[in-house]
């Protein structure tokens, strides 16, 4: 065995160099399933449509709300106090963290995320915590859905 094999040996060893590749037989059932997925956002009625929104995106509830506290859109029933609550929580971090571009809170098994997106705070509840890349993604996709429903106006007043 020549010099330069041991070397490499030795530095794999030390360095735990991992070359597996993908798992390819998984990203195939997964784009396989997603694939098979249809979500009906023609409903005019807005309880079925965050219900739709909160089946596709994986989440145990979704509540749209100011930075006052006045809610605009729930998934799961009233959602009144809940929207104060999360716009009083995200004001206070807010306050103490200037740059604070999310808020995320495990109370148990269950995580709270605040996200401010287009002057509205989208709070989210769900079993897993999602990054704010998926946030960002889930509060695009409700607001489009909701704003071409006339649901939302831009600066986030309720349209009768």
């Amino acid at each position: 065995m020549g010099l330069r094999k041991r070397f490499k040996r030795m530095i794999d060893w030390v360095l735990d160099v991992d070359d597996t590749s993908l798992p390819s037989q998984q990203f195939a059932c997964i784009t396989d399933f997603l694939a098979h997925q249809r979500y009906d956002l023609s409903s005019n009625e807005l309880s079925e449509l965050m219900a739709t929104l909160k089946n596709k995106h994986l989440v145990d509830s979704v509540l749209v709300t100011t930075p006052t506290g006045q809610l605009l859109a729930a998934s799961e029933g009233d959602g009144v106090k809940e929207a104060v609550l999360s716009s009083a929580l995200f004001n206070y971090v807010e306050s103490e963290l200037a740059s604070a571009s999310s808020v995320t809170v495990q109370t148990g098994p269950n995580w709270l995320m605040i996200y401010p997106f287009n002057k509205k705070l989208f709070v989210v509840k769900s079993k897993s915590g999602l990054s704010n890349i998926e946030l960002r993604a889930l509060c695009r996709e409700l607001e489009n859905v909701l704003l071409k429903r006339v649901v939302l106006a831009p600066y986030g007043n309720k349209v009768a």
